[in-house]
């Protein structure tokens, strides 16, 4: 059989199952065009297909065109039987819900007749059907049906419709309505149903209630049961128009119908209106009434003790003592859970005033590092600046000494020339005197000849040497002047490289990133090495990749606590601080020392770092304290390209000294299989979209504060683009009363919940799968216990791009 109702033409005609010839898909066919399923409505074609469906053997087919010409139905419908209802039953009988609504909304759609309770049965199962929970519920369409069932006279249906208006269930909620209906459903009810009503209205519409209570009477018959309830109905009545109560001479008929539970309530509220009309013939009555359980056994007891019982009386005080008790314990416990909520008020209290004073003390902190280190760059820059200074007039005096020197040689060596000029001129004259001399006295002797020789050879001599010293302080002027200029050179590329090393090294990473692989230059082996000398690969002396503020990069030499030195250390001011290196395969060894400086020997803290490689924790760090010896630290970064440092818990006294980078293999890792550089997040620093948290003393944790009278969810969602793989941190829970747990959603998808605890720490992580909205729930195991309060919450709650 075809479910017409739920198909249309075209989806019976596209059923691989339809086969034109067969009845069931020629009535399916003429109940499309009848009703319009996906096509106009034309009656003659669908009179068309119902002749087709009957020549084919369809017995609905036929009924439906017998009702139609106006004749009567086959055999079957003569003796009361339809096809329609029979399917129904048979469904029914098998538990085909879907099949039993089908075959019933093939009946209530047909032509042929039923009688009245044929289709109040119909409308009314309908609407049962439709109002079961499950694929085919259809609120509408219940109360839909149980109004026509109310239409055709039925009281059940008019029930569930009252019942409906008042939940709004398939309809608009209507108070008003939902009375009329009952009211309703009453009249067209049996006797029983017009006089539980009648009751039901006694105090709130006395006139409608007498009414029903007539209807009540006159709808009664002569059976034993009928008598019983045709008494109650008359003592109700004679109670309305008497005002609300039995008058006297009715006592009696009313103690014989006490049973009933109206009769009682009745008799009840007319004893005790009018105590006075009790007798002592009434007693035992109203003794045994006191017996019975129930809401009014107390007035009961106190009418029965008014007449003299004793065992009323006594019970009476008893109750009355068990109150007095019972006010007490609740006013104690009260007052203890009042006591409870005032000292965890003032924990409370007490607890954020003592996170808000060391949040302002480690902002004081904070701030005084930054005044120091501020303070420190000023003097450095102040040194620098001296220093440049001192050179450049170390160099200025040192060119004018130059100068100087010049000007003296040239003075020299001009004052020079005539000198040696005019010297030739006196020997020639004093050759002429000699000559003159010679003629004149013919007895001058040899030793005058020679001695005007001399005189002659000494200023040539005395020239060359003067010469020769000039050359030589030229010589060396220009010799100083070099080393001068070489030092001026050396000391600009020392500014350079000291001021540019961090911009030359991104500015190679940019570049190698742009170019492919075998086409990068070779002046990136260069611009890796700036801000690192000639084969120094400690981590405290390497350009950062990433860097939280409250790492610090040691150059210092320092000592451990036992005496030990060290030249250069790496060290994080407070907790869960990050640094990451960009190693690119270069290096597969990372080692150094871990241990507690001098200057932090009675530290509290409890320190320890993780090394992740590539999103992969490969090394995680032995827990130190004041007293704690240093250890070495050694781990294997074969194959990576983005190594990160994580210092869990930290107070800066915990160093890793010495740390530097090694290649002790000799190996060099394909670049072009490298995971690409993604760095981390914490997730306290991306955006919030809803909800709030604390951020902890280092600024990298989500944390929350729950208690008793914070009934209302505590939770915060983050907005991460689906940017991230993972989330990792450490739970930190710090209960009182009850233990804590928290919940990861992802997409409204729940990805990870923790167990319960009441305080400690265990490590914490979840895959993201890629989600857009983060939300994390701080949630306490039992909402109820009003002793329950603290902190719960992920410390270095840390966002990473890859997989867990």
């Amino acid at each position: 059989m075809y479910r017409y109702e739920e198909l249309t033409l075209d989806d019976l005609l596209e059923d691989p199952t339809f086969d034109e010839e067969s009845p069931d898909a020629l009535y399916a066919l003429a109940q499309c065009y009848r009703l319009g399923k996906g096509v106009q409505p034309d009656e003659e074609v669908c009179l068309k297909y119902l002749r087709k469906a009957r020549d084919a053997g369809s017995e609905a087919a036929r009924q439906e065109l017998e009702a139609r010409e106006g004749r009567p139905a086959a055999d079957e419908k003569a003796e009361g039987r339809d096809p329609c209802l029979e399917d129904a039953d048979r469904c029914r009988a098998a538990g085909d819900t879907a099949g039993e609504i089908a075959a019933l909304e093939r009946a209530r759609n047909a032509l042929s007749p039923y009688t009245t309770q044929d289709k109040q049965a119909i409308h009314l199962r309908l609407g049962e059907l439709y109002a079961q929970p499950g694929p085919l519920e259809d609120a509408e369409k219940s109360y839909a049906r149980c109004c026509m069932a109310t239409e055709l006279g039925s009281s059940a249906a008019a029930l569930r419709c009252a019942d409906y208006l008042h939940r709004g269930y398939g309809c608009p909620a209507n108070e008003a309505e939902s009375e009329a209906m009952l009211l309703l459903a009453a009249r067209l009810g049996p006797a029983r149903l017009k006089y539980d009503t009648a009751v039901a209205r006694r105090s709130t519409a006395p006139r409608q209630a007498e009414q029903l209570l007539e209807q009540t009477l006159a709808a009664l018959g002569q059976t034993e049961e009928d008598e019983a309830l045709r008494r109650c109905a008359s003592l109700q009545l004679e109670a309305l128009k008497n005002g609300g109560a039995l008058p006297q001479a009715l006592l009696q008929s009313a103690w014989q119908a006490a049973e009933e539970p109206s009769v009682a309530a009745l008799l009840l509220d007319t004893c005790t209106r009018n105590p006075e009309w009790l007798t002592e013939a009434d007693l035992p009555a109203l003794v045994q009434m006191a017996r019975q359980p129930g809401d009014d056994q107390e007035a009961w007891l106190a009418l029965a003790a008014r007449q003299g019982d004793d065992d009323s009386k006594r019970e009476l005080r008893r109750r009355q003592k068990a109150r007095r008790l019972e006010r007490a314990r609740r006013a104690k416990e009260e007052a203890r859970q009042a006591e409870e909520a005032r000292q965890a008020e003032e924990a409370r209290r007490a607890e954020e005033a003592r996170r808000a004073e060391e949040a302002r003390r480690a902002e004081e902190a904070r701030r005084a590092e930054e005044a120091r280190r501020a303070e420190e760059a000023r003097r450095a820059e102040e040194a620098r600046r001296a220093e440049q200074a001192r050179q450049a007039e170390e160099a200025r005096r040192a060119e004018q000494a130059r100068q100087a020197e010049e000007a003296r040689r040239a003075e020299e060596a001009r004052r020079a020339r005539p000198a040696n000029t005019a010297r030739p001129a006196s020997t020639a004259r004093q050759t002429n005197t000699a000559q003159q001399a010679n003629t004149a006295r013919p007895a001058s002797t040899a030793q005058q000849a020679s001695t005007a020789q001399q005189a002659s050879t000494a200023p040539q001599a005395n020239a060359g040497q003067t010469e020769a010293a000039r050359q030589a302080a030229i010589a060396a002027t220009r010799k100083r002047d070099r080393r001068i200029i070489l030092l001026c050179f050396v000391f600009a590329a020392f500014c350079v490289l000291s001021l540019g090393s961090q911009w030359l090294s991104q500015l190679a990473n940019r570049l190698r990133t742009d170019l492919p692989t075998g086409e990068q230059p070779g002046i990136f082996g260069f611009l890796d090495g700036v801000g690192t000398s000639a084969g120094d690969n400690t981590l405290a002396r390497r350009s950062t990749y990433a860097l939280d503020e409250g790492v610090v990069a040691l150059t210092e030499a320092g000592s451990f606590n036992t005496g030990e030195s060290y030249e250069s250390a790496l060290y994080a001011s407070s907790g869960y601080q990050a640094v990451e290196y960009l190693l690119e395969g270069k290096y597969d060894t990372l080692k150094g020392r871990w241990g507690i400086d001098s200057n932090h020997i009675n530290t509290e803290c409890q320190s320890s770092f993780v090394v992740y490689a590539d999103g992969r924790s490969v090394y995680e760090s032995p827990v130190i304290t004041a007293g704690s010896a240093p250890c070495d630290v050694e781990v294997d970064l074969a194959g990576c390209n983005l190594m990160t440092i994580i210092f869990k818990n930290a107070d800066g006294s915990a160093r890793l000294a010495g740390a530097s980078l090694e290649n002790r293999l000799g190996l060099k890792a394909d670049t072009a299989t490298l995971p690409p550089p993604q760095p981390g997040a914490w997730l306290s620093t991306v955006n919030l979209m809803q909800g709030n948290f604390t951020s902890g003393d280092s600024g990298h944790s989500v944390m929350s504060y729950l208690s008793y009278y914070d009934r209302e969810e505590q939770s915060a969602t983050f907005y991460l683009g689906g940017e991230y793989e993972s989330l990792s941190g450490d739970l930190l829970v710090d209960a009182n009363g009850g233990p804590m747990y928290l919940e990861v959603y992802g997409d409204d998808v729940l990805l990870a919940s923790t167990s319960p605890m009441v305080s400690g720490s265990a490590p914490f992580s979840v895959d993201l799968q890629g989600c857009e909205q983060l939300t994390i729930r701080f949630l306490l195991s039992d909402p109820d216990n009003s002793s329950a309060w603290g902190s719960i919450g992920l410390a270095g709650a840390r966002l990473s791009h890859y997989p867990l």
